[in-house]
């Protein structure tokens, strides 16, 4: 490792940042970068990294600090951490900074917030500037679209509520304030006015790979113990999939059947192959739970309770679905297990896996699974090579030693590399190269390097700026998206450095 010269720390302190928006190519706020990609299909979408063509949007970093005054987001006004940044991808992977394309800070406290981008249009959640009769920031949120240069940006709603979820969809916001979900429709050109979609919802689940929201709603009728389930499609539309008397064959007076009445919760949905998982309790009985899934022919969602399969006699909520044939893997404790879709009244599992501690699932991969284990990524075959029982003999590899945080979910995994909040580094968005890792007679770890760039002191030239870059000819290096008090304690972390 190289150590940060003294000299570097003075020389900080005045030129990196002034907030220097212009450390790449000296683009402005209203002209990054072009829209040539707009007719691409954006990958990641719903995530603080979001691809479109070759182009990066991302979430430099974040930042969870309340407003004071409103002058601190508005545009131009915001701090660099938690400012979306747009770079360009080169063919090798490497980035190419073209600097913040909205200078606001992205916030949310759901934490599966993200960014979308549909066309030539950016969505995202900000804190919102409006202010009571003395000046004070409203602790709210406010959903926004700027154009991917830049140049032009629209508030679509605006929620007294930090903790709203939310999908932007290629047709409209669709989002949950209190114990109401609502739409508010847009095209290129213009928003429309927002509407009540449902109200009294008692769970949601969000599919950002189908633009869909699941929710479920108990009945109006008093005397009908059952839920329905619905779904919003990505253009407000609502399709009722599970119906208050889909488990019972009276037709008239079905309230009377109290035997076949259920409260059914969503637990997860896989938009791979259209299977909805839940689990249902019957009204009449406490002992009488089960987790259970249905696949969908098609996006009518038509269900029948005969299709359904059940995979457990109890509740499970901590699940990855392996396949609607193959199971669910539990990982909500240390034992790993495998259920099987059941074919009589016993639960079929595969044999444990023990772990040190409870794990996180980020990916999989056939049968190997990533996942986060102390804040450390690891990964292991955990899975047997068909993929639908637990290999008992799996062995964790550890591909980083660098620290994960989770304030807007699981980690992004984008070609070869791995996005992620480094807890360890003030926040800011890091990445690191899987390709990099490597388990032979010694270990390479995967390093991981901020997404938005450092700034380069050779003391004999300009500043140079470098992405990415695992360069040991140069001895100053740090992070040049970076407030000036974060850049301090960068400073102080990496002082020990030796040459």
């Amino acid at each position: 490792m190289k150590k940060i010269l003294l000299g570097l720390i003075t020389l900080v302190s005045v030129v990196v940042m002034l907030f220097s928006f212009t450390a790449c190519n000296k683009y402005k706020w209203d002209a990054v970068g072009g829209t040539e990609y707009s007719d691409s299909v954006a990958e990641n979408n719903g995530t603080v990294v979001v691809k479109q063509g070759s182009y990066l949007y991302y979430v430099n970093g974040v930042n969870t600090t309340a407003l004071t005054a409103a002058s601190e987001n508005e545009w131009g006004g915001a701090s660099v951490k938690g400012s979306i940044m747009k770079s360009k991808i080169e063919e090798d992977g490497s980035l190419k900074c073209l600097g913040v394309v909205v200078p606001k800070t992205f916030y949310s406290g759901y934490s599966n917030a993200g960014l979308y981008v549909y066309g030539d249009w950016i969505y995202y959640v900000t804190r919102t500037i409006r202010t009571d009769n003395k000046g004070t920031p409203i602790d709210g949120l406010e959903y926004m679209r700027s154009k991917t240069d830049g140049t032009k940006t629209q508030s679509i709603a605006i929620v007294e509520s930090t903790s709203s979820s939310y999908i932007f969809t290629e047709k409209g916001l669709i989002y949950t304030n209190e114990s109401n979900i609502y739409f508010v429709g847009y095209t290129d050109k213009k928003v429309e006015k927002e509407k009540v979609l449902v109200e009294e919802y008692t769970d949601v689940e969000i599919s950002k790979e189908k633009q869909m929201v699941f929710f479920a709603k108990a009945s109006d009728n008093e005397l009908i113990q059952s839920n329905s389930i619905s779904v919003i499609l990505k253009d407000g539309t609502i399709k009722e999939i599970i119906k208050t008397n889909s488990f019972t064959d009276k037709e008239d007076e079905y309230y009377l059947d109290i035997a076949n009445q259920f409260t059914v919760d969503v637990i997860k949905y896989d938009a791979k192959e259209n299977v909805l998982y839940y689990t249902k309790k019957a009204a009449n009985a406490e002992a009488s739970v089960g987790t259970y899934g249905y696949k969908f022919e098609d996006e009518n969602f038509a269900f029948d309770k005969a299709n359904e399969k059940q995979y457990a006699k109890s509740a499970l909520s901590t699940v990855y679905p392996l396949g609607f044939e193959k199971g669910l893997l539990d990982y909500s404790s240390t034992s790993l297990v495998v259920y099987k879709p059941m074919t009589g009244s016993d639960e079929i599992k595969s044999d444990t896996l023990t772990t040190s501690s409870t794990i996180n699932i980020v990916k999989q991969e056939g049968s190997t699974i990533y996942y986060l284990l102390s804040n450390l990524l690891y990964k292991a075959d955990i899975l047997t090579q068909d993929g639908d029982a637990i290999n008992t003999s799996a062995y964790a590899e550890k591909i980083s030693t660098v620290t994960f945080g989770s304030q807007y979910g699981a980690p992004v995994f984008l070609d070869n590399y791995v996005y992620f909040e480094n807890s360890a580094e003030t926040n800011y968005l890091y990445r690191m190269d899987l390709n990099s890792y490597s388990m032979t007679s010694e270990i390479t770890y995967a390093k991981a390097y901020i997404v938005s760039g450092y700034k380069t002191h050779t003391y004999a030239k300009d500043d140079e700026f470098v992405i990415n870059k695992d360069d040991e000819s140069i001895k100053d290096k740090v992070p040049a998206y970076i407030t000036e008090a974060d850049l301090s304690t960068y400073i102080d972390n990496h002082k020990s450095a030796k040459d």
